[in-house]
């Protein structure tokens, strides 16, 4: 692909529909300001119902929005009476029309940059976006971001992610706790992939690592023989694809 960042505004304006480059998106970095503030940086991003790239020249900002508590969502670039604006409402995304992008269900004038999340008080959970990585700087020790608490299971047993994972992400970035002191445990993705054995537990010891999920933002877990005590889950963060 080119780098379309050194191309004239009205060559990346000049897109077609099978141009490779249906899918570019650069830039766009959601910035979390305040719990009722967003800004999204600028670059630029196919917006397939335009049949073009649209430069994004300075970033553009949110305020004083008035949302609904514990809910995804999902932010939109679009072209807002010729001037590039973005849309944050609770439509979730498509299916990606081409590789991993995506536009809004039921209208492909909006172009997929990302999702937030908010808490019981509507606000919106902090965080930090680095490329598609996104790191919550809320607490996550308690709901929603705590998703298995003193768990016993000793057949496999899904847990859902998908009150703090978004529908475009099955990469989430986890703490494991096993406060059992002598049981083991197994971690893994319900589509049989990513197995991780956990060891008995220790007050001290807390396991970070990635775990991958299935398409319903659910990992798996099992403990190897009866607990005394549980195990806890939480989620840090994770990785999306726009």
């Amino acid at each position: 692909m080119p780098n379309l960042a050194n191309l004239p505004v009205a060559d990346l304006q000049a897109g077609t529909a099978n141009w490779s480059g249906q899918g570019y998106i650069d830039g766009l970095k959601m910035q979390w300001v305040s719990a009722t503030a967003l800004t999204v940086s600028s670059g630029a991003a196919f917006i397939p119902a335009l049949n073009k790239c649209l430069p994004v020249p300075g970033a553009i900002a949110k305020t004083g929005l008035a949302l609904t508590a514990s809910t995804w969502y999902h932010v939109y670039l679009w072209l807002n009476a010729g001037v590039p604006d973005i849309e944050i409402v609770t439509t979730a995304p498509a299916a990606a029309y081409n590789g991993t992008a995506r536009a809004k269900t039921g209208d492909t004038s909006r172009r997929y940059v990302g999702s937030v999340l908010t808490d019981g008080a509507g606000s919106i959970a902090s965080f930090k976006q680095s490329g598609n990585l996104i790191m919550y700087t809320t607490f996550t020790g308690s709901a929603p971001y705590r998703v298995l608490s003193n768990g016993a299971a000793m057949t496999t047993t899904n847990v859902s992610c998908a009150a703090c994972i978004p529908i475009t992400s099955q990469l989430a970035s986890i703490v494991i706790f096993n406060s059992d002191s002598s049981a083991s445990m197994i971690i893994g993705d319900p589509d049989g992939s990513n197995n991780m054995l956990g060891l008995p537990g220790n007050p001290a010891t807390r396991l970070f690592a990635p775990q991958t999920l299935n398409s319903s933002q659910q990992f798996n877990y099992s403990y190897q023989s009866a607990p005394s005590s549980g195990l806890y889950v939480d989620v840090h963060g994770y990785v999306y694809e726009r």
